[in-house]
């Protein structure tokens, strides 16, 4: 089967998976999925470094798990001594640009957020919930459609360490 659309070299290079490849010394695909098999600790680590993750990632990348390969990686574990906040990693941006695009199944239902509408949102939800006593390990259900909101209250949980579900 033919391909439908090729990028061209030019946008290839300036991904951020090229980016990666290039810092991680791989001059292809193929050789940065090679050292990711190899060397799952290095690799996982150069990721971790790579899109700035805010946390504190512990001193094992790696741990493999127990049982034959096809039983290893699920009970491999990554960054095991890891401690991080989802929402503060999710919400490190900020400004005028979509953050999230809603668009409804109903003709014409849709918005936007930005960045700062979002942080915002999720601010006034956190700011509230702490009022009513959510601290951090507390469980928080909502029956909620797909829509921003649904973010918003579980990016405001995350923030306090509360679980959304």
């Amino acid at each position: 089967m033919a391909a439908l659309w090729t990028p061209s070299p030019e946008r290839v290079a300036s991904t951020r998976l090229a980016s990666f490849m290039h810092a991680t010394g791989h001059a292809d695909y193929e050789s940065l999925h090679a050292w990711s098999l190899r060397e799952p600790g290095a690799f996982w680590s150069a990721a971790w470094d790579e899109l700035g993750v805010i946390g504190h990632r512990g001193d094992l990348a790696f741990a493999p798990g127990d049982g034959d390969a096809s039983h290893a990686l699920m009970s491999a574990r990554f960054f095991p001594d890891a401690t991080l906040n989802v929402a503060e990693n999710l919400l490190r941006r900020d400004g005028g640009e979509p953050a999230i695009i809603f668009r409804g199944e109903d003709p014409g239902l849709g918005r936007e957020l930005s960045w700062w509408e979002l942080r915002r949102a999720v601010g006034r939800v956190q700011e509230a919930m702490r009022r009513a006593g959510v601290v951090p390990g507390d469980r928080i259900a909502a029956w909620m459609p797909n829509i921003p909101e649904t973010y918003v209250v579980m990016l405001a949980a995350a923030s306090i360490g509360a679980t959304f579900s």
